[in-house]
């Protein structure tokens, strides 16, 4: 199996694509699966799950105190800005798989060198939103021999499946248990600079639009 595990949904409030467009999406480009990890809500993968359970692995991209954590395989909340540790420990209560999400990437609030410190599951090395590799993330999480994660962080339909990992699998829950173990591939590829302008700008703009119609409907 194939499986984008870093993806975002209109429930992120920064992304344009709805949970049924994103299984559209994913299953032409050949992925066997998307875990949907919007920020602080598991609402876009419940969704998904209820459309194809199947396909969606439901989680949430936590914002900790110390930085933002995928919560991969819960079907309940998980309270944001509790320290890193506590998340762990939260998102593990729920069944779930914690993974520290672009840990040293810059302006993306990773949760740095907490991965030394906090036991987390599996460590995201492969972000396609990053203009390189986190070098310094594969470093610390062979040195710890942790194991390595990878996802899109698609908030745009064209982004799914910029990276994924890959397991000789045949269901999501058997993909998650081989995160776990450390026995999955990564792969993918990284954005042209033109590219990650362009989603910057996007996001912006979808961020802005939503602003504006909280504004209005306030006003009403």
């Amino acid at each position: 199996m194939r499986v984008d595990l870093h993806t975002h949904s209109v429930y992120s409030g920064d992304a344009a694509q709805t949970p049924a467009e994103m299984i559209a999406v994913a299953k032409r480009r050949g992925l066997d699966g998307i875990a949907i990890t919007d920020h602080n809500t598991v609402e876009g993968g419940q969704v998904g799950r209820k459309l194809e359970k199947d396909f969606v692995i439901s989680g949430i991209e936590v914002a900790s105190s110390g930085g933002h954590i995928l919560a991969l395989g819960v079907s309940g909340p998980i309270p944001k800005n509790l320290s890193p540790q506590e998340t762990v420990e939260r998102i593990r209560e729920e069944g779930g798989v914690a993974v520290a999400a672009h840990p040293y990437a810059p302006f993306r609030s990773g949760v740095g060198d907490e991965i030394k410190r906090v036991d987390f599951d599996a460590i995201e090395v492969l972000n396609a939103h990053l203009l390189s590799r986190n070098s310094k993330a594969l470093r610390i999480c062979r040195r710890l021999g942790k194991p390595m994660s990878a996802g899109s962080d698609a908030h745009l339909p064209e982004e799914i499946g910029g990276a994924f990992v890959e397991a000789e699998v045949s269901s999501l829950e058997d993909l998650l248990e081989c995160l776990r173990r450390g026995r999955v591939r990564i792969g993918g590829s990284l954005p042209s600079l033109w590219a990650e302008l362009r989603s910057l700008a996007k996001k912006r703009m979808i961020k802005m639009r939503n602003f504006f119609r909280r504004l209005s409907s306030s006003g009403t």
